[in-house]
């Protein structure tokens, strides 16, 4: 609209919104703010603005806005859409919509006619990229991707960037993200290619179309590269994929076919993820050169091939030539020994049920960063060479009930982050070099009950998460006893640490000073647990105490005191005195004339469940639910719990209101449990 900044008067504010985010930096754009999706918290109140005129779902509406979010996703688009699609009708007209609801999403044309508008906007090797994320690679690894595709584009890297700049994908925790309605989008195009042949499509994603590619002998499907399949079908063609000459991605979570058809799967293929095969073996003609991610879980595998298999070690699926590709192997159950050279950053090992030891070789594998060995029952002994893997940032041991000892050589591995021992039930001690890893930032020691050592040992002073839940042997600081009762005063020293879990320590009697640090601490069944000296300074804090029944009156004066903003639970039969407005039954009005107002005023809730017996959980547990208004203003927070109990004060949230706001003279409380989760 404008060629230059000056044709605008001083002191002007000009907002532009777009999704190309070059558009910005060719217009020498300088203040970037990059919109994320909205929370899901967010989302439900967009939808209710445009179903109900109000932030909160009607009365009875509830659990269907809530099923509403859960299809449509987060996008903004198809929130507003469908939460005009909903307004003004019947709860039995809502119940009757839903099932049909993606079928509505593929056939609406605001959406599609906008989404058909940014689409088209792109190159054409960018739409490609599109629809290989959209009908295949959504919240896969982003270095997975970029490896499977790394022969298919020019330049996917670029690809990837366009995309995320444009606003189709977004990628969180390294991980491609698409939205729910563009992924509809995207697989509607691939449909249309061949709505009435299957298998000249590029991608299959239906089982009724899978079904009739594979089963169908005369079919020409070399047009299919890839096929995700999650449902269950009766394919039992041995050559099922001989016709998929091109066929590069294969994902299969379900049973039914035929184990025999890998006889004839093609040679082009980069990801093979297979879960639940009845293989016994690969068949010696798979060639996996290609390969850059293989997974085979809960596979019946005896064996890698039938007979004797020479492969040169740049063939090997372990192996990366071009230092980009990651590969993951699971779930193989026989694997008596591993021996070979790794070039591979990650390696996955998890109820390798037979393996028992790992070979000297493993020190070679000097660029791998994550090896997961959780499981392995029978594993009981670690190369000493493990601290060559100078690299290795994570190590998951949980539930190697035959490991008895950690090498000495652990100390070496300068870069572990993280160090998972739960459940190693004959793990006897951990060695002094464990306090050289000066980067750890998680050690988790759960149910190690044979653990015996002084954690004052080996003081790791940049943990972030510890947990000792469990360990019945760990020594006190005082060394005079063997069931501990106090926590070391060292772990208030810990300056980085995070997250605390204790839960059933049964003998645990007091706590001390923790570090501000520390925005979780967990301590379920400290049966004993009776003071807190202690105090707790960081307002985000959680606090869990749930069926700790000696604490304290200091104790639990010291929990409500705290002025955490999260969520906090302890045994009591009685609403603690400090809460001045209190209420039998599930609502509470508070009278604003009888206090005094400021700019706002703020309210700390709690809540007591008194019934006789537990509130089953659903999805994770219970969701604490409450309604705040006053007048025509609406609030809507929660708080979710992991289980919400009987006779355990649960100190939910902090309201604030702004007094400009109030358009009553009274504030009305609600409260209800809902089992949707999120």
């Amino acid at each position: 609209m404008a060629n230059e900044t000056f044709w605008f008067g001083p002191g002007s504010r000009i907002i532009i919104t777009t999704q190309d985010h070059r558009v910005l930096k060719s217009s020498r754009i300088n203040h970037i703010h990059m919109v994320k999706l909205p929370s899901y918290l967010e989302a439900l109140q967009m939808f209710c603005m445009c179903a109900f005129d109000q932030k909160d779902p009607n009365d009875g509406f509830g659990m269907r806005a809530c099923e509403v979010i859960s299809l449509v996703g987060k996008l903004p688009l198809g929130i507003r859409v469908m939460g005009s699609h909903f307004r003004g009708i019947s709860e039995h007209d809502w119940r009757e919509a839903l099932p049909s609801l993606r079928t509505h999403l593929d056939r609406d044309t605001d959406i599609l006619n906008i989404l058909k508008f940014s689409y088209d906007a792109l190159h054409d090797e960018d739409k490609r990229l599109f629809l290989h994320i959209a009908c295949f690679f959504n919240l896969e690894p982003v270095d997975i991707v970029e490896g499977c595709l790394a022969k298919c584009f020019l330049d996917v890297t670029q690809g990837v960037r366009v995309l995320v700049e444009k606003s189709f994908i977004s990628i969180e925790y390294n991980r491609m993200e698409m939205a729910e309605l563009l992924v509809h989008f995207g697989r509607n195009i691939v449909r249309e290619q061949s709505d009435s042949q299957p298998g000249k499509r590029q991608f299959l994603n239906k089982p009724i179309d899978i079904d009739e590619v594979l089963s169908d002998d005369k079919s020409d499907s070399g047009s299919v590269i890839g096929i995700d399949l999650n449902e269950d079908i009766a394919c039992t063609s041995e050559r099922a994929f001989e016709r998929l000459s091109n066929l590069q991605f294969l994902r299969i979570f379900s049973k039914g076919v035929n184990p025999q058809s890998m006889n004839y799967i093609s040679q082009k293929l980069r990801l093979l993820v297979w879960q639940g095969s009845e293989m016994t073996c690969f068949p010696s003609n798979f060639n996996p050169k290609f390969l850059v991610k293989l997974q085979m879980q809960d596979t019946k595998f005896e064996k890698l091939w039938e007979g004797i298999k020479s492969l040169p070690i740049s063939q090997l699926p372990l192996i990366s030539r071009n230092w980009i590709s990651v590969i993951a192997i699971v779930w193989w159950n026989s694997l008596y020994l591993l021996g070979m050279q790794l070039i591979s950053k990650k390696m996955d090992l998890s109820h390798c049920s037979r393996l028992v030891k790992l070979s000297l070789s493993i020190g070679n594998a000097i660029n791998l960063q994550k090896l997961d060995l959780s499981h392995c029952s029978r594993l009981a002994e670690l190369s000493s060479s493990i601290g060559s893997a100078v690299n290795l940032q994570e190590m998951n041991l949980e539930c190697c009930s035959s490991l008895v000892e950690l090498p000495f050589s652990i100390g070496n591995a300068m870069n572990l982050q993280k160090l998972y021992l739960n459940h190693c039930s004959s793990l006897m001690e951990l060695p002094s070099s464990v306090r050289n890893l000066g980067r750890l930032r998680s050690l988790k020691l759960e149910r190690c009950s044979k653990l015996e050592v002084n954690l004052a040992n080996i003081n790791l002073e940049s943990l972030e998460y510890l947990v000792l839940s469990g360990c019945s042997s760990l020594k006190s600081y005082s060394e005079n006893s063997t069931d501990i009762q106090e926590l070391d005063p060292w772990i208030g020293r810990i300056s980085s640490l995070q997250k605390l879990v204790l839960n059933g320590m049964e003998n645990l009697v007091s706590l001390p000073q923790l570090p501000d640090s520390v925005v979780e601490l967990d301590a379920e069944y400290c049966e004993s647990l009776e003071r807190l000296d202690c105090c707790f300074c960081n307002p985000g804090i959680r606090l869990n105490f749930k069926y700790c029944c000696k604490l304290n009156q200091e104790a639990i004066d010291l929990i409500i005191r705290t002025p955490t903003i999260r969520f906090a639970v302890f045994p009591t039969r009685e609403v603690p005195r400090g809460f001045t407005c209190r209420s039998f039954g599930s609502s509470l009005t508070v009278k604003l004339n009888e206090m005094p107002l400021g700019e706002s005023i703020k309210f700390k809730d709690c809540v007591i469940y008194a019934d006789g017996h537990e509130l089953r959980s659903v999805s994770g547990g219970g969701l604490i639910c409450p309604y705040v208004s006053s007048g025509r203003h609406s609030i809507i927070s929660s708080e979710k719990t992991d289980q919400f109990l009987p006779w355990h004060l649960h100190n939910t949230f902090v309201v604030e209101v702004k007094t400009e706001e109030l358009t009553s003279t009274e504030l009305a409380f609600y409260f209800e449990i809902s089992y949707s989760g999120y």
